[in-house]
């Protein structure tokens, strides 16, 4: 089944972000660690050292990603 063409720019946008935060997690980029916290069950307790050392996957980021505009994960966000 295709995408509605509204949602399609929307879920565009959402992946471009999904990438920056992978990226700028490998950067170190303390935003992307907090944010990561905040939305990554796996990584919830962790300190800022434990989430810089940890193996953060695309599919991580974009879990994140979904969790911040309110959805529980990727798929149901697509």
């Amino acid at each position: 089944m295709a995408a509605h063409p509204a949602c399609t720019p929307r879920l565009e946008h959402l992946k471009k972000q999904a990438k920056r935060l992978h990226r700028s997690h490998a950067a170190g980029d303390a935003e992307a660690y907090e944010r990561i916290r905040a939305s990554f069950p796996k990584l919830a307790g962790a300190s800022i050292d434990e989430i810089r050392r940890s193996e953060v996957w695309l599919q991580y980021a974009q879990l994140v990603v979904a969790r911040e505009h309110g959805f529980d994960s990727w798929p149901k966000l697509r």
